[in-house]
């Protein structure tokens, strides 16, 4: 087990990110723990395992994302009271202006004009595995069918439709070189509104359009794939909260006792970094008290 020693923002866009299998992009406090929360202030740190995390860059209290080397982030105005966007490869990044949408796959702006005046929902994939196709914005989600469009081949039907699309755990995963695409269950007829928060099912998508489909346990909403198997959390249990991985035979361990937020797999599939407290109470930042929860990692493999 690694601890950051760090309290890592807990709110919107929160998480940590992997720049390697052994270092990590996140933002949160500039001083490690215990730190009075009347004198806080963000920055964006760098993480080496093993080692004390190093601040990259003060200021920022949102990092949209990490990819491949490039970034995008909200650095703080001297005011306080307004954001700049940066985005570029990192030691190199620049001011954006205008509106934007952020593909998070490629960790890339995309002109928020240009995406409203899209008669179809996309959804990009990595830069040489083309998109996926959610159907004309026009149509209600549940009439809408979902088919992937590879780069070099012909698209390809995916067995769900756009309602059914859940984005908790949506990625690319390098370990498996495939994308994990988690499928909430189908809601009854004459059931509207939002998805169910329930995933049911879940398909490995390679870029060639192959398909692997997963039962997946419905009592439990969020869980991301590891070598080792599935890791998730389990939350508001109070004896039984804390982080758990599920292996190919569905045996569970807990593999940490507390309060976990923030999961996030390595590259390679044998770590999960994640926001730890011991319970929730002392999770939660609240005025003149001090940050208690760090950033860890804990490694699944053998």
């Amino acid at each position: 087990m690694f601890d950051s020693g760090y309290a890592p923002h807990d709110a919107g866009l929160a998480r940590a990110w992997w720049m390697d299998d052994d270092r990590l992009l996140f933002v949160g406090l500039d001083r490690p723990n215990p730190v009075d929360m009347k004198d806080r202030r963000s920055a964006l740190l760098i993480w080496e395992l093993g080692k004390k995390p190093t601040i990259y860059k003060p200021a920022v209290d949102t990092l949209i994302c990490y990819r491949e080397g490039r970034l995008i982030y909200f650095l703080r105005d001297r005011d306080s009271k307004t954001r700049t966007v940066y985005f570029g490869p990192i030691d190199r990044e620049n001011a954006l202006t205008g509106a934007f949408f952020w593909d998070s796959i490629n960790c890339e702006p995309q002109d928020a004009a240009t995406v409203k005046g899209r008669e179809r929902s996309i959804q990009s994939l990595r830069y040489d595995h083309g998109y996926l196709d959610f159907g004309l914005k026009k149509q209600p989600l549940k009439e809408r069918t979902v088919s992937f469009h590879p780069r070099d081949a012909s698209p390809v039907q995916l067995p769900f439709n756009a309602n059914q699309f859940s984005n908790l755990a949506f990625d690319y995963y390098g370990f498996r070189g495939a994308y994990f695409l988690p499928i909430s269950r189908a809601r009854k007829p004459g059931e509207e509104g939002l998805p169910s928060p329930i995933v049911d099912v879940a398909y490995w998508m390679w870029p060639n359009g192959k398909l692997e489909k997963m039962d997946m346990p419905a009592e439990i909403s969020e869980m991301y794939p590891t070598r080792a198997g599935f890791v998730y959390r389990l939350f508001g249990t109070k004896t039984g909260d804390g982080l758990y991985l599920m292996n190919a035979k569905r045996d569970r361990q807990r593999l940490v006792k507390g309060s976990i937020t923030q999961l996030s797999v390595s590259p390679n599939g044998c770590k999960v970094a994640f926001r730890y407290a011991a319970t929730h109470e002392a999770a939660l930042w609240k005025p003149n008290k001090p940050a208690s929860s760090t950033l860890r990692v804990a490694s699944v493999c053998n």
